[in-house]
């Protein structure tokens, strides 16, 4: 199988790296990585999402916003006019609304997207899904608190047992 996502990983954390260096130059090399990192696919936009609030929290809010911007512009050029463009019909992400229980008509409207949203949340909270993330989470909060392991671990196999 061939993923192209694979591709982007490198470049993100070439990305992450740059971060670190605060002049012209290294910005520059962030948006290029940021930018070929955004061709492979087109959920990555997500993330480079995320990495632009971030920097707004860090109050780097020229290059955060910056981020923040090619994002959305890139996810709705690329999923509203390319992909539909090349792809037909077939390619239309609002096609994928029907997964989540929406119609494909109103995935795009701005009125009805506090709906959509909160439906999404009901869907996406449920009682296997937290669990499932209590689960992934578990190594991490191994981590900090490695000092009383026995004591621990007592806790999280009790936890597990009331889970399932």
């Amino acid at each position: 199988d061939f993923h192209p996502e694979a591709f982007a990983f490198p470049l993100v954390l070439e990305a992450l790296i740059l971060l670190r260096l605060e002049n012209r130059e290294s910005n520059w090399r962030l948006f290029i990585c940021l930018l070929l990192s955004l061709t492979c696919k087109l959920s990555i936009s997500f993330f480079i999402f995320g990495i632009g609030c971030w920097l707004l929290f860090l109050k780097r809010r020229k290059i955060g916003a910056s981020l923040i911007g090619l994002s959305l512009i890139w996810f709705f050029t690329v999923s509203n006019l390319i992909i539909p463009h090349f792809g037909g019909e077939a390619a239309n992400i609002a096609r994928q609304a029907g997964k989540f229980g929406l119609e494909s008509s109103s995935v795009f409207n701005i009125l009805q997207s506090p709906r959509i949203i909160v439906q999404l949340l009901i869907q996406t909270f449920t009682l296997e899904n937290i669990e499932y993330l209590f689960l992934l989470i578990i190594p991490i909060i191994y981590m900090f608190f490695r000092r009383n392991q026995k004591r621990f671990l007592l806790i999280l196999f009790l936890s597990y047992l009331c889970l399932c």
